[in-house]
C-alpha cells in the first residue's frame, strides 16, 4: 500500500512509520519542521504545511489511505486535528483514519458514568482538545470511508496486541502507542472491518 502519514514527526507518527515499513508499505510522511528518519528505500519525508491545499490533494491522490496523528496537546494552532481532516476529506481520499481522544464524541453520543467525569474533567483543563476531537468525529460521520479512532493515554512499549471496541469501561487503562499504531495500519489495510469510530484497548 501506498500510505499517506500526517503528523509522522510525533511519536505515534513514527511509530505508524516504522510500523508500516515493517508490513512493507511505501510511506511518505509529512512533517512540520525537519525530522531525522532512518532512510529507507520506501520512505519519503516531506515537510510541509498542510494548509497547502494544491500540494496536498497531489498527495492525497497518490496514496491508498491517509493516516492523521497531528496533535493539538502541544500545537500553537487551535483546532489542528479537525482542520487537518477537514482539509484531507475535502481532497477525496480513498481512505482516511484519523485518531483522537478517548474523550471525544460522535455526534449524539451521550457518556455515563466514569466516562461522563473522565470528560467533564478533559473539558476543564483541555477544552479546546475536547472540542477538536469532538469536531473530528462530526466531519468524518457522513464519509463512508473515514474511521477515526479512539485512544486512551499512550505510553511506551513493545506491547502490539490490542482491540478495537465499540464502548469501552475502563477509560483509565493505557496503551502502547505501538498498539495505537497497529490499530491505524491494520484499520488501512482492512477497511470496513471495524467499527466507525471505535475505541482502542
Amino acid at each position: 500500500m501506498k500510505l499517506l502519514v500526517i503528523g509522522a514527526g510525533g511519536r505515534v507518527g513514527r511509530e505508524v512509520v516504522a510500523e508500516a515499513l515493517r508490513r512493507g508499505h511505501y510511506v511518505r510522511a509529512i512533517v512540520r519542521r525537519e525530522t531525522a528518519f532512518d532512510r529507507h528505500p520506501q520512505l519519503t519525508v516531506e515537510k510541509m504545511s498542510t494548509g497547502n491545499h494544491k500540494e496536498l490533494a497531489r498527495r492525497v491522490s497518490d496514496a491508498d489511505a491517509v493516516i492523521s496523528v497531528v496533535s493539538t496537546w502541544k500545537s500553537k494552532k487551535a483546532h489542528l486535528v479537525s482542520k487537518v481532516a477537514q482539509d484531507v476529506l475535502a481532497c477525496h481520499p480513498k481512505q482516511f483514519i484519523g485518531l483522537t481522544g478517548v474523550d471525544a464524541l460522535v455526534p449524539g453520543e451521550q457518556f455515563r458514568g466514569l466516562r461522563k467525569v473522565s470528560c467533564r474533567f478533559a473539558q476543564l483543563i483541555a477544552k479546546d482538545v475536547l472540542w477538536d476531537g469532538d469536531e473530528l468525529l462530526r466531519l468524518c460521520a457522513p464519509h463512508e470511508n473515514a474511521v477515526v479512532l479512539r485512544s486512551p493515554a499512550m505510553r511506551g512499549g513493545a506491547k502490539r496486541r490490542y482491540r478495537l471496541l465499540k464502548s469501552v469501561k475502563n477509560i483509565f487503562r493505557l496503551v502502547t502507542r505501538k498498539m495505537v499504531a497497529c490499530a491505524l495500519l491494520d484499520s488501512a489495510e482492512k477497511p470496513n472491518q471495524s467499527p466507525k469510530f471505535p475505541f482502542i484497548v
